[in-house]
């Protein structure tokens, strides 16, 4: 049974056709959408920032990221790509990673979304002194 004839259903005859026999005829109850939430965003840890901390986080537009206070990155894309961050501690070390952001389709109850969702990090690089 379609959507729409599942609704009709429902409000054409409530007395006699319950949630459970429109479920036996191809009916399901509606079920709240359920996409992810912080869609486009993901943490990197950064252990060397735990013996000193994040003095700056850089990376190129459209993405964006920053130190959390606890040696974390959070990195945030708008869209599909690769960004590339370099975050200098308070020591003046400085490291470099990416991550890879991808559209993905979910289903989420009685939705289906696409969202950017990050699907590879590089784990975090010293970068060569001389180079600074």
């Amino acid at each position: 049974m379609t959507d729409l004839a599942c609704q009709i259903s429902r409000f054409a005859f409530p007395a006699i056709l319950t949630t459970a026999s429109l479920a036996g005829v191809g009916c399901s109850p509606t079920l709240p959408c359920e996409c992810p939430a912080f869609p486009g965003v993901t943490t990197v840890t950064l252990p060397a920032a735990q013996s000193s901390a994040i003095a700056s986080v850089s990376v190129d537009p459209p993405c964006t990221a920053s130190g959390d206070g606890a040696g974390n990155v959070v990195v945030n894309s708008p869209g599909t790509g690769t960004c590339s961050v370099v975050v200098q501690l308070m020591d003046n070390t400085r490291y470099a990673f990416s991550v890879e952001f991808r559209r993905m389709r979910f289903s989420g109850g009685n939705c289906s979304c696409e969202e950017t969702n990050a699907v590879d990090a590089s784990v975090p690089t010293l970068l060569d002194a001389s180079a600074q």
